[in-house]
């Protein structure tokens, strides 16, 4: 039975989730998230040493080993990966949504860092390739040249702009399936004849003030 984390998938890399992180009670007992999704007694150095590379990640197959290599005895170190597997993940696994996170123009860092964090928080895997959505972090207004290339790649994307009264998110563009970013700025052009004028002059000005709990609800929220 201490072997059952184990033994779902052997290959499959083993991580501490984000959403779970580890809280500590006491000097010796950790709870995972605020949730308390799994509470433990980590009162050996292995225990801490464990976490901190489970934060990292590795190997399910190689989990007891490097415990071990740590000073843990192999069936100790079964049992407290089997008691903290509600606040694992696998980095192979399916669920959760992956996201590609990229910034258009000039960005404050911390609101970068903001939505990146929100994201991260909410279970969203930050990838590198492109295949998965695009979120576009931009100031002010996203330059429409960005939106006209993403919609010719046929590329799915979701702005996130920082203004100087918060941010706005969205909305999602799913190309050929849903109104693109220039009809919403057409929209609003119909409703406010003097947008074009004043979004040009928004391109390329400085970002606004940041505000990196405002940003890290937006990533949130998308």
């Amino acid at each position: 039975m201490p072997f059952r984390l184990l033994v779902q998938d052997r290959r499959m890399p083993l991580r501490l989730d984000p959403r779970h992180p580890p809280l500590w009670r006491t000097p010796t007992a950790v709870q995972f998230g605020a949730d308390a999704v799994a509470v433990v007694e980590a009162d050996q150095p292995w225990h801490t040493r464990l976490l901190a590379v489970l934060e990292e990640g590795l190997p399910a197959e190689h989990a007891v080993r490097v415990a071990g290599a740590m000073g843990a005895p192999a069936a100790e170190a079964a049992e407290f990966l089997a008691a903290i597997a509600p606040a694992l993940r696998d980095d192979d696994a399916p669920a959760g949504e992956q996201v590609m996170l990229r910034v258009s123009g000039a960005v404050d860092p911390c609101v970068y860092a903001g939505v990146h964090d929100g994201l991260v928080a909410a279970g969203v895997r930050i990838v590198d390739h492109d295949h998965a959505p695009l979120i576009v972090v931009a100031s002010h207004v996203l330059d429409p040249r960005v939106t006209a290339r993403l919609m010719a790649d046929d590329r799915r994307h979701l702005p996130i702009v920082a203004t100087c009264s918060g941010a706005e998110v969205g909305p999602l563009v799913l190309p050929g399936k849903t109104a693109c970013l220039t009809c919403v700025a057409t929209v609003r052009t119909e409703r406010e004849p003097w947008w074009p004028a004043v979004a040009a002059q928004l391109l390329g000005s400085p970002p606004p003030p940041s505000s990196p709990a405002i940003a890290g609800e937006a990533g949130l929220f998308a």
